[in-house]
């Protein structure tokens, strides 16, 4: 006699119980053993940290004269229409990214230095990069 006959000799040969609750069906089953997520948020942290963002570029002596020739054009100017290269921050870390908007200027304030654009943007004078004006679009 081996030693699991000895140690469950008494159940060994009885029959399998039966639940008294149906049985699931297959696919019920499966489903128990399907992935979760245990650490929930973690991609989203993964997804934020591999994220870029860039440094703001600090503008030469003779890039901010130009820029504030182009800046003192549209303060004497309506509807001038442009590109413009602005530095966007990143609300969640350091740094953040150049993007470029498209319009006709509606507004300058000079004071604030903010420009309104007829697509509805403002952008803050400071966090220009360029601006190429367009004769039409």
């Amino acid at each position: 006699m081996t030693e699991s006959e000895e140690k469950y000799g008494d159940i060994i040969n009885n029959p399998r119980p039966e639940s008294k609750h149906p049985r699931l069906p297959m696919r019920s089953r499966a489903a128990q053993f399907s992935p979760f997520a245990a650490l929930s948020g973690y991609e989203d942290l993964i997804a934020e940290a591999s994220r870029e963002t860039v440094e703001q570029i600090e503008l030469s002596e003779d890039q901010k004269n130009e820029l504030d020739v182009k800046l003192s054009y549209l303060y004497g100017h309506r509807d001038v229409c442009g590109d413009f290269t602005v530095f966007v921050k990143d609300p969640k870390k350091a740094g953040g990214k150049y993007v470029s908007v498209r319009g006709c200027v509606l507004k300058y304030d000079y004071i604030t230095h903010m420009i309104t654009l007829d697509t509805g943007d403002v952008i803050c004078a400071n966090e220009i990069y360029d601006i190429s004006f367009a004769a039409a679009f």
